[in-house]
């Protein structure tokens, strides 16, 4: 529900497109001028540019095996094999390309114009679809849509998920699905298309997995009360309408099985046992910071203290150099969402408006335990200027509560100057 008490979908279709392609336009031309200059690519070959070992592990699929066929920097070794442990999504993803190419063509490299389009076109479009869903002011919509894609870490993200690392391109995917999986929780409740975006986040970004509790309890509610409504009317048999939120709950319970069971089941060939995900072995040999908090634990609440600061209270120390402004990231670890994305202010804002909605506050109350897993982790990122991982819930954010504000002339000033740093800000950011 918007501002003036609409759904996003209560104007007509013929009003709202022409805003919404001219949103993805604009997030094409803001986004360009980074994106031209990037080295599109990504490649299996180890200790080269782009190199990627979920792409490796698609081919090692193809080829009959889970195992890779060289050594890299970041795999997992048993034995005498080495494996991927990162980026079951795009690794699914790059065999499908993969098949799909090899019964077209005789190439075998994967497609620098399918990363391009899947970061730079169809992230985008998923994010402006989002937002034009779930806000009904069709101009707030594009404005939240070039905020979130311009005016947070995802910028960061997709500029250097184009040159074929496999943790931005997670990242990437992983807005995708969560945005997926909002807009069907908040909107239609099908429950098939949020646990199918659930599934391509929480395989790119496994702490996403948590979204599934929240995702489940609602298809649970949804079936309860259609029970209680049959019961209600004293009706023998379920009606067609009440079967729908059974069936729709039992999809989505076999959507969130599979989500875990594939990743398990790999981890039992590749490790013998289906909680190992191997990934303590990146670390093997290694001694750098982010090494020597992994061989500490991978998950601590020791580790809270460093994020909370990387998360909340880091900022670059802004100067004139050359007669320009200047971000100095060279001291900075992370950087506070709040400051570098301060549209993020208003969301603890709205929370009168849609504490009153289960889906909304169960969605909210969901990211909790998403939070808490991201801060006990080992590492921040290393990113400096930005906390990248503030992606695995900021899309939920905005998504749930920004179109619930209730914007007086003072507000949708606020908010729009909010938008405008956002975007200024990791434009001026280099990284």
């Amino acid at each position: 529900m918007g501002e003036n008490g609409t759904t996003a979908t209560s104007q007509p279709h013929r009003r709202r497109w022409p805003i919404a392609l001219a949103t993805i336009c604009s997030i094409g031309l803001l986004l360009g001028p980074r994106v031209w200059r990037a080295d599109c690519g990504v490649s299996s070959t180890p200790y080269t540019g782009g190199v990627n070992t979920a792409l490796a592990e698609a081919e090692a699929w193809r080829a009959g095996r889970l195992h890779l066929d060289a050594d890299y920097y970041e795999d997992a070794r048993e034995g005498d094999r080495t494996y991927n442990v990162t980026g079951l999504g795009f690794a699914v993803i790059a065999y499908l390309v993969l098949t799909i190419q090899a019964a077209l063509s005789d190439a075998t490299a994967f497609p620098p114009w399918v990363l391009f389009a899947m970061l730079c076109v169809v992230a985008p479009i998923v994010v402006t679809w989002a937002f034009f869903r779930l806000e009904s002011n069709r101009w707030w919509a594009g404005i939240f849509a070039v905020a979130f894609v311009l005016g947070t870490p995802m910028r960061i993200v997709i500029t250097l998920g184009l040159g074929g690392s496999v943790y931005y391109i997670n990242h990437t995917l992983a807005i995708i699905g969560l945005c997926i999986m909002v807009v069907d929780v908040v909107g239609k409740r099908r429950w098939w298309p949020a646990a199918l975006g659930l599934m391509l986040a929480a395989w790119s970004r496994q702490m996403t997995l948590l979204y599934a509790l929240p995702l489940l309890y609602l298809a649970w509610c949804d079936w309860r009360g259609s029970q209680n409504r049959t019961e209600t009317r004293g009706d023998d048999l379920p009606s067609a309408d009440a079967k729908k939120p059974r069936s729709r709950l039992v999809m989505a319970a076999f959507v969130a099985a599979v989500m875990i069971a594939v990743p398990a089941g790999l981890n039992y060939l590749k490790f013998g046992h289906p909680l190992d995900s191997g990934y303590i072995r990146l670390y093997e040999g290694r001694n750098d910071g982010i090494a020597r908090n992994a061989h500490i634990a991978l998950f601590s609440p020791r580790f809270i203290p460093m994020h909370f600061h990387a998360m909340n209270t880091a900022f670059p120390t802004p100067d004139i150099r050359q007669g320009t402004l200047h971000l100095d990231i060279s001291a900075t670890t992370g950087g506070s969402i709040w400051l570098t994305a301060p549209l993020t202010i208003f969301v603890p804002l709205t929370i009168r408006r849609w504490w009153p909605d289960r889906r909304r506050r169960t969605l909210m109350l969901g990211t909790l335990p998403v939070i808490i897993g991201v801060m006990c982790y080992h590492t921040t990122g290393a990113e400096a200027g930005f906390y990248r991982y503030a992606l695995d819930f900021l899309p939920v954010w905005w998504l749930v509560c920004l179109p619930t504000m209730r914007r007086t002339d003072l507000t949708r000033r606020w908010m729009a100057a909010a938008a405008v740093f956002g975007v200024f800000y990791f434009y001026w950011l280099r990284w």
